[in-house]
């Protein structure tokens, strides 16, 4: 549930650095528009990472994002330069939903942030409401990162690693170590390698360019 009587207490993941509830509530349309300006217009595109999770957030709704002209626009996308690296500000309003990012990263984990507030929405059915807000976040590190063992542990699929560097992506981290041992297949270890079954340089480099 949205936070009501403390509104600095917040289930979005991790905890903004600042987060205040609105008075008014933003009530949701069938085709939201996007309107981007400055650099940050020639990084979006309907495949853009965070535009795909709030479009996928917006479902219930009966809502869905579009980049046709002529469409009032319900999403802006602007960049602010005074914001600390990988910032934002999100505001979410009875006129829509205002986006301000530093740069590129601090859109996507405002996009992020956005699609986290609309899935802990309460009443998530065609034509709700969605709690107004303002949110104000940075990261308090520039490398924020996770370490999977896949030597002693289960090793995962490819695409199960894929799944995992996006989960990592909506919460805003941007490193991921993978610990091996005997999992990788080096070209002079086929020794070492014999009866196992280890990652190939063609999946990492894949599973690289998917974090990209």
């Amino acid at each position: 549930r949205l936070p009501s009587s403390d509104p600095k207490s917040s289930l979005l993941l991790p905890p903004p650095q600042s987060l205040e509830v609105l008075e008014h509530p933003w009530r949701t349309t069938a085709t939201i528009g996007i309107r981007a300006s400055g650099i940050l217009a020639r990084k979006l595109s309907p495949e853009t990472p965070g535009l795909v999770w709030v479009d996928e957030a917006l479902k219930p709704f009966g809502a869905r994002l579009s980049f046709r002209s002529g469409i009032q626009a319900g999403l802006i996308i602007r960049e602010e330069q005074g914001l600390p690296p990988e910032g934002y500000r999100l505001r979410i309003a009875v006129n829509g939903v205002v986006l301000g990012a530093k740069d590129t990263a601090g859109m996507q984990h405002g996009l992020a942030s956005l699609a986290q507030w609309l899935e802990l929405t309460p009443e998530r059915r065609p034509g709700a409401s969605v709690p107004g807000v303002l949110i104000e976040d940075h990261p308090n590190f520039p490398e924020r990162g996770a370490m999977l063992d896949v030597a002693r542990d289960k090793r995962p699929k490819l695409k199960v690693l894929k799944a995992f560097v996006e989960q990592l992506a909506r919460w805003k981290f941007n490193r991921l170590q993978l610990y091996m041992e005997a999992d990788f297949a080096f070209a002079d270890a086929k020794v070492v390698l014999d009866g196992r079954s280890p990652y190939t340089p063609r999946e990492m480099r894949a599973l690289s360019q998917h974090a990209e």
